[in-house]
């Protein structure tokens, strides 16, 4: 990496402990084996040794690697030695898994910035997958990751018989539902029965208030300002005829700008929907003055439900035809 003038900026090397070292002696102080195994594997280790002129113990790390066979049981302690590290009993180090822990960063930093996902990253899950790994480990506390490949969004099961005692901490708006799904007071007795703490996590028990009822109001209100934000061609429909003539730089006409815009808002309004509906909120509150667009986005997102609307003329069911 280079900086304005060209020349290229020193990286720190993060240890388990938080600390950025940037000398050799750091390096030893707070050495950690697997950190530095993994720096040592994807080549991180010689560069930061090269960048501060440690030439000769970056070349006998190098021939190390060359010279590396998998799965060699004194790799901890042949790194030691090159590093002038002192540890009597170097622990065996699991290449595999300090390589697939490489692969599982280099997925995470794509996905957030986040400080907490690069800390807490043994203890984080991207996936379901991971989540099911973390509880049979008996990992707590467990970070989920809100955030999947590319714009997917990701709603966690919690599985109330196998998450008891643990707390969950949720990294970039992170959904979770339970596993049974109960109701209102119901869910949050069996939830707190379990000894489950959810902290920066939406799930059914937002709103729920302490006499076990679901304060539909709150959760209206939160969910508005949630898609308030971005679908505001769903909530002005004047902001189409005020673009319509506009010519941008691009070459194209500020319509078709809207209508992209559009359709980006209305993927985004889906995508708050699934999420909220998986999650088991009862109540679901959407302002908007295009009805006939609202009742197309619910049939999408509805996933087998049934659809009641309520106006002037009365309850209809459209499934039913009633």
């Amino acid at each position: 990496m280079m900086d304005m003038m060209g020349r290229k900026i020193q990286y720190a090397l993060q240890m388990r402990d938080g600390t950025d070292v940037r000398t050799i002696e750091d390096l030893r102080k707070h050495f950690n084996l697997p950190q530095v195994a993994g720096y040592f594997l994807d080549g991180k280790l010689v560069e930061w040794l090269r960048d501060r002129h440690y030439e000769e113990t970056a070349n006998e790390i190098e021939k190390l690697k060359e010279n590396l066979k998998k799965d060699d049981p004194d790799l901890g302690e042949k790194l030691c030695t090159a590093l002038g590290v002192k540890v009597e009993y170097p622990e065996p180090l699991d290449i595999p898994a300090i390589d697939a822990r490489i692969k599982k960063e280099d997925k995470v930093s794509q996905r957030t910035r986040n400080p907490l996902a690069k800390a807490h990253l043994d203890a984080l899950a991207c996936n379901q997958r991971d989540l099911e790994l973390l509880l049979a480990q008996g990992v707590t506390p467990i970070y989920l990751l809100g955030k999947g490949e590319g714009k997917t969004l990701i709603t966690y099961v919690i599985p109330l018989a196998r998450a008891g005692h643990r707390t969950f901490i949720g990294i970039e708006d992170t959904y979770v539902t339970f596993d049974p799904m109960g109701e209102g007071s119901q869910l949050k007795t069996a939830v707190e029965k379990q000894g489950i703490r959810l902290e920066h996590i939406h799930s059914a028990l937002d709103g729920i208030q302490d006499d076990g009822g679901a304060d539909g109001l709150s959760l209206a209100k939160k969910f508005v300002q949630k898609v308030s934000e971005v679908p505001n061609s769903l909530m002005h429909r004047g902001d189409v005829q005020k673009e319509k003539d506009k010519v941008h730089l691009d070459g194209s006409r500020g319509r078709n700008v809207q209508m992209r815009k559009e359709k980006d808002s209305v993927s985004t309004v889906k995508n708050q929907l699934v999420r909220y509906l998986d999650a088991g909120f009862p109540i679901i509150y959407l302002e908007a003055f295009e009805e006939d667009k609202v009742g197309v986005i619910l049939e999408s997102v509805a996933g087998g439900r049934n659809i009641l609307e309520w106006s002037a003329q009365g309850l209809s069911d459209k499934k039913n035809a009633i």
